[in-house]
C-alpha cells in the first residue's frame, strides 16, 4: 500500500543502508520519519521511494544495485529477472515525436498508450503527468527523461506500461542543468510494488556507456525495443 511504514531494520534492508547512515539522514531532511519511542522510528514507504528517485543521480553504480536489491527483497521480488522486456512493445516506440512542448511530450507518448488500449482516462492521465513533471525533476541522466504519474494510478490505465519516444531536436523537461531532452520513457503503472523498481531498472540500463547513444540511433519502434530488451539481458548477465 502507498502509506506502508516501515521500522529502522524495514528501512534500512529498503535502502541497503546501516542504522546510523539511515538517521543522518533523517538529520538532514531527506526524508521524514515519525518517532515511536526511545530511538525509534516509523517511515513511509513512499517517502523512501521518493528519495531514492530524487537522488538517483549522485548514486555509484553499486549502490543503485543494492537499493534495487533490497526494494525487490521487500516486494518478494526475484532482482535477477526481467522487468522491462515484457513491457515492450514496438507499438508504444516513437522513434521521430512530433511534440514541441513538455505536455505535447506526454500528451503524444499518452495518445499513442491510448491508442493501443492501455488508457481508460486520457485526459486525467495527461494531467497527472504533467503535474508531476513541474513538480519535480523527471530528467535525472542527460539526455532522458522519465515522465510519470508520481503514484499508481489503476483506475486510468488498462494495465501497467512503458512508452518510449525520440526527440531528435531535443526539448526542455525540467532539467536543472538546463539540458535538452532527447530520448523520453513514460511509464504508468497499476500497481504500487512495481512504480519505483522498475524506474531503478530503466535508469541502471541507461546509466551504461554507450546505450542512451545506441538506442538514440534506432530509427524504427522494432529497433527500439529491441536495443532495450537486449540491454536488459546483458545488465542481467554482469
Amino acid at each position: 500500500m502507498p502509506h506502508t511504514q516501515l521500522t529502522i531494520p524495514q528501512a534500512c534492508a529498503y535502502l541497503a543502508t546501516d542504522k546510523k547512515h539511515l538517521l543522518r539522514l533523517v538529520s538532514r531532511d531527506a526524508f521524514s520519519a515519525r518517532k515511536i519511542g526511545d530511538g525509534e522510528f516509523l517511515f513511509r514507504k513512499s517517502a523512501l521511494d521518493a528519495w531514492v528517485w530524487a537522488s538517483l543521480a549522485s548514486f555509484d553504480r553499486k549502490t543503485i544495485c543494492a537499493i534495487e536489491a533490497g526494494i525487490c527483497a521487500h516486494h518478494g521480488l526475484d532482482p535477477a529477472r526481467e522487468l522491462i522486456t515484457p513491457l515492450l512493445n514496438s507499438s508504444l516506440c516513437i522513434p521521430a515525436l512530433a511534440a514541441k512542448t513538455r505536455r505535447s511530450v506526454i500528451q503524444e507518448l499518452v495518445t499513442r498508450a491510448d491508442e493501443n488500449h492501455k488508457v481508460w482516462a486520457k485526459e486525467d492521465l495527461i494531467h497527472e503527468i504533467h503535474d508531476r513533471s513541474e513538480e519535480c525533476v523527471t530528467e535525472l541522466l542527460p539526455p532522458v527523461a522519465f515522465p510519470h504519474p508520481s503514484h499508481p494510478v489503476p483506475y486510468d490505465i488498462a494495465e501497467t506500461f512503458l512508452a518510449v519516444g525520440i526527440h531528435h531536436s531535443g526539448l526542455a523537461f525540467g532539467s536543472p542543468r538546463g539540458d535538452m531532452s532527447h530520448l523520453f520513457f513514460l511509464l504508468c503503472v497499476k500497481e504500487e510494488t512495481a512504480q519505483i523498481h522498475l524506474l531503478l531498472r530503466l535508469f541502471r540500463m541507461l546509466h551504461e556507456p554507450g546505450v542512451v547513444h545506441s538506442l538514440l540511433d534506432c530509427q524504427t519502434p522494432t529497433a527500439l525495443a529491441e536495443t532495450l530488451a537486449t540491454r536488459e539481458t546483458a545488465l542481467l548477465l554482469e
